[in-house]
């Protein structure tokens, strides 16, 4: 009987539950909607077109700004662990490793092992006899990120955690290593090798490759590959505070930034705000309305069994 009592009170409050969340929605998207098309209607009017060829305009701080440039950095982002350097905004490097791996197949316990690349070091310690211990590594590195701390367009700079915003990463990477890197890179791959083998260093465009034959890979081989977001002719549409571009807005919730590659006008620019600011609206408003068409056939049941009770 408690069960029983526990979820028809439950089926009681789901109603409700939904009605008041399709309610909240509902006002919530309206306010926002209203808000955003407001802050989007004074950019229009206020909007500055900023002249990146000349030296910072103190007279511009606080005011939104439109502009268009090629982005650079102060120096090339540089890998700390292989010496790599690429002249970029950011820097993704990812890592594979060749290893002998095992299989149990569990409808005839028969098993096997194969090589494939993985993301990690495998460990064949495990392993049955004629391939224990069989799993080993040239160089061991983590996957990581570096971002230029220093983006700049023109004079003024972008802000590091919005660099992403531009596009994603491309594998056409001018890949430069040093000569000294190289060698520390060899003598560090020769030393971990089992039988100390000669071990090669290929640099394959956005690539580097450690192993004998990159066609022909080998238990222990690594790969080593980066993306980066180049440098390249952007559009910008936001705010200016103490020297750089950042969010326009009155609150967090609430702002104009946008990052686009190419040039596009600030008109484009401010009519996409208002398209996706539209086409979120109307997207929240459905959700909205069917959480309240869900909740209405319950809400008037529990209002029955109310009045009759």
């Amino acid at each position: 009987m408690k069960d029983k009592s526990v979820t028809g009170a439950l089926a009681n409050a789901l109603p409700i539950v939904l009605f008041l969340a399709g309610f909240a929605l509902f006002v919530w998207n309206e306010y926002r909607t209203a808000r955003l098309g407001a802050l989007v209607r004074k950019a229009e009017k206020e909007c500055v077109e900023l002249d990146l060829s000349a030296d910072i305009d103190p007279s511009m701080e606080g005011k939104l700004v439109h502009a268009t440039g090629v982005t650079s950095c102060a120096a090339p982002l540089i890998d700390p662990d292989l010496g790599a350097e690429a002249d970029a905004m950011a820097l993704k490097r990812t890592v594979s490793y060749y290893q002998l791996a095992e299989y149990h197949d569990n409808l005839t316990d028969q098993i096997s092992y194969y090589g494939q690349w993985c993301s990690t070091p495998l460990s064949s310690k495990d392993y049955i006899a004629k391939y224990r211990d069989a799993n080993f590594v040239y160089v061991r590195l983590g996957s990581r990120k570096d971002t230029c701390k220093t983006v700049a367009l023109g004079p003024y700079g972008i802000q590091e955690d919005l660099v992403g915003w531009l596009r994603d990463y491309t594998v056409d990477v001018d890949l430069n290593i040093p000569a000294d890197a190289m060698t520390r890179l060899v003598s560090q791959a020769e030393a971990a090798a089992p039988d100390h083998r000669r071990v090669k260093v290929h640099v394959l465009g956005n690539r580097v490759y450690i192993g004998r034959n990159p066609e022909d890979p080998q238990i222990g081989d690594v790969s080593i590959e980066y993306e980066a977001i180049p440098h390249e002719t952007i559009s910008v549409l936001a705010g200016i505070r103490d020297c750089k571009f950042v969010k326009y807005g009155s609150a967090k919730e609430f702002f104009i930034y946008q990052l686009v590659p190419g040039r596009v006008t600030a008109s484009a620019m401010l009519a996409e705000e208002k398209s996706d600011n539209r086409s979120l609206g109307w997207v929240l408003r459905g959700i909205a309305l069917l959480l309240l068409a869900l909740s209405t056939p319950g809400s008037l049941s529990v209002i029955k069994k109310t009045r009759r009770g």
